[in-house]
Order: C-alpha cells, then sequence, then structure tokens
C-alpha cells in the first residue's frame, strides 16, 4: 500500500510556509503498467481508493474549513475500465482525471500517427467517442472530469498537435 510520509511532508512543508496549493493530484495511469520488475506494480481498486482517503486526511489535518482546503485530484486514469471500477469504490476524490491520446483512436498506435491523421475528420469523431465514454464513467459519480494529459500524440509534442487543436 502507499507510504503516505513523502505526501504528508510535501503537504506540511507547503502549509507551514504559507504556499497557496489549490490541490494535490495522485496518480500516474494506474492499471495499464505491467507489476514487477519491468513496470509499475498496480494496485487493487479498493487499496487504491482507500489511498485517495488518506491523502484526503492529511489535508483535512490543516485545513478544517472546505473552502480553503486544497482539493484532491485523480487518478489520471488511462484505461477506462480502471476508472469505472476505482470510482465504484467511491475515492475521496474532488476531481476526476484522465490522461488520453487522440490520435491513438485514429491510427491505433502512438507511433504510427501523422499530420494527416490530426487534420482528418476522422479524428474528430474518435474524439468525441472517446470523450462521450470518459463522461459517462465519470457521471455516475459527481464529479468533474479533467483531462490531465491529453496532446495528439504521446511523444511528439509541437504546437501544430496541441495548442493550436485544442
Amino acid at each position: 500500500s502507499w507510504d503516505d510520509s513523502n505526501a504528508a511532508a510535501f503537504y506540511e512543508y507547503n502549509r507551514t510556509h504559507g504556499h497557496a496549493v489549490w490541490g494535490y493530484e495522485r496518480g500516474n495511469e494506474p492499471g495499464y503498467h505491467p507489476p514487477g520488475p519491468g513496470g509499475w506494480a498496480n494496485l487493487a481498486l479498493a487499496v487504491h481508493a482507500a489511498d485517495f482517503g488518506e491523502l484526503h486526511k492529511i489535508l483535512a489535518s490543516g485545513f478544517h474549513d472546505d473552502a480553503t482546503r486544497p482539493l484532491v485530484l485523480g487518478p489520471n486514469a488511462c484505461m477506462p475500465d480502471y476508472l469505472k471500477g476505482l470510482l465504484a469504490f467511491n475515492p475521496a476524490i474532488n476531481i476526476t482525471t484522465v490522461h488520453k491520446y487522440f490520435c491513438m483512436d485514429v491510427s491505433g498506435s502512438f507511433q504510427n500517427c501523422s499530420f494527416g491523421d490530426v487534420l482528418s475528420p476522422r479524428l474528430a469523431s474518435a474524439i468525441a467517442s472517446s470523450a462521450k465514454d470518459w463522461v459517462e464513467i465519470a457521471s455516475a459519480e459527481p464529479l468533474s472530469l479533467w483531462l490531465g494529459e491529453g496532446p495528439f500524440f504521446w511523444n511528439y509534442h509541437v504546437p501544430i498537435t496541441s495548442a493550436n487543436f485544442a
């Protein structure tokens, strides 16, 4: 399970130094990476949900007023089934975050995207379909849904593939 000591120390440092932190985000593509020495270990959904509760308790310890307490964001899921399963455990998340690379929807791979794919009408329908899936999952709980990472290409970030089409 999660060792929250670094998070607690980071939070306490920010609080005691008067840093105004709007929110803390936990997670990075859970359920996507393989377990073991070559990948990141994946947690059981119930454990991951409980860890969000621990982060919420850390934040509540220094802020008794909900209006001034930093928000909890996460899990930066990139797999819809993982997010759906996690949300079933009602984790203490204020804003749900996801990662989505839209060009993969039209090319089938991160590596085979082209500018033609970005300009293709197929991309608009792929984005609409994918966004609808994510929104339906997040709508099961009364949470906002934010795109935490989401350029068109996973490993190729230039203005024509991100900011110009945002």
